[in-house]
């Protein structure tokens, strides 16, 4: 639940109190009124339990998201294993479909997703690059169609996607991952796949391919800024196309 959920709900039950309050003052000047106020009173009385009913569902499932969050924090924190975790998920002995259809199926994919984030992360912090990566998952000797369907591929696609990032926002360009411009042609060429689907600037794509210094009428000359250029061009179109 967001922040301004729960003040916008802390406002509707203080001026629904406000209102039952005014009321009551009121009820004490005739017979007349004490009969309108009773009326107000009643239905006021009734969107208060409704707006603190809602109030409470709402804070329960804060207090159920908090509790979440920290106990996927402290299975990241110690390492636990997957048998750990899906004993406390009470999800032992699920496998294949039967595990992918429990509730809390959703709970473990994040803790993977998790855990290989934290992995990633301490990767780039060690500097090894992506091509090293990309030799070590054995896509070296894969084509581009045999990419496309392997899971390697995917654990790649993610890793370099977090080096591309950390590379890109960094504030100072003597800290961070190191870039590295070596790679065989289709990791090169994955690179910029992931350079299009991130918007990257063709400034930063030229200093990628180590074309800063190349004259405007010979950048299309290099095989992966084209490929660049033409994967912008092709989304421009879908979006045109919406």
């Amino acid at each position: 639940m967001k922040l301004h959920t729960v003040v916008l709900g802390t406002i509707v039950v203080l001026l629904t109190c406000c209102e039952v309050f005014a009321t009551d003052k009121e009820s004490s000047q005739t017979k007349e009124d004490v009969a309108h106020a009773g009326l107000a009173t009643r239905k006021g009385g009734k969107r208060l339990r409704t707006t603190l009913k809602l109030y409470d569902t709402e804070e329960r499932g804060v207090l159920s998201w908090f509790k979440d969050r920290s106990q996927l924090k402290h299975w990241v924190d110690v390492g636990a294993s997957d048998d750990i975790v899906m004993k406390e998920l009470g999800l032992t002995g699920q496998t294949g479909t039967a595990l992918m259809g429990q509730q809390k199926y959703k709970r473990l994919q994040e803790f993977w997703a998790n855990i290989e984030d934290t992995k990633i992360n301490a990767m780039i912090d060690d500097g090894i690059s992506t091509n090293k990566v990309w030799r070590q998952l054995g896509l070296d000797t894969l084509s581009i169609e045999e990419l496309k369907n392997s899971d390697r591929f995917l654990t790649y696609l993610r890793y370099a996607t977090k080096y591309d990032d950390k590379i890109f926002w960094r504030n100072d360009p003597l800290t961070g991952p190191v870039v590295f411009y070596d790679g065989t042609k289709e990791e090169k060429l994955v690179k910029v796949w992931i350079w299009a689907a991130a918007d990257r600037p063709e400034d930063y794509v030229k200093s990628m391919l180590l074309l800063d210094n190349t004259p405007q009428d010979k950048l299309m000359e290099n095989v992966y800024y084209a490929e660049f250029v033409r994967l912008q061009l092709a989304k421009k179109w879908e979006e045109l196309g919406r």
